[in-house]
């Protein structure tokens, strides 16, 4: 699991080369990150035990699986993407996906 120092770490040198950086498109991707990583350094304040972030990763899974069925049975198969899109919002599929990628990045072990 990632460590409090390893997310401090990789915003400060994040911080470094974007100052240093020229090019817009590699700012923007830098500043991407940042915004990625800042929530997870707060979160690390908390000091959040591999079990539990395993397990929410877990529930995060679940309810994303949950809420794919409900679609399927819900809807016919030749439903168009804009309602898909529309029932998902309407669940919160798109937070739990970044939910799903900031736990899965706790996890990796580096």
């Amino acid at each position: 699991m990632k460590t409090r120092r390893q997310v401090t770490d990789e915003i400060s040198w994040l911080m470094e080369t974007g100052s240093k950086s020229r090019s817009d498109k590699e700012k923007s991707s830098i500043r991407k990150r940042l915004q990625f990583l800042r929530p997870i350094a707060m979160y690390m304040e908390t000091d959040p035990t591999e079990e539990s972030v395993s397990r929410q990763l877990n529930e995060c899974v679940k309810r994303m699986d949950i809420i794919q069925k409900e679609f399927n049975h819900m809807y016919p198969s030749y439903c168009d993407t804009r309602t898909k899109s529309e029932f998902m919002k309407g669940k919160g599929l798109p937070e739990l996906k970044k939910q799903v990628k900031v736990l899965q990045y706790l996890l990796e072990s580096k």
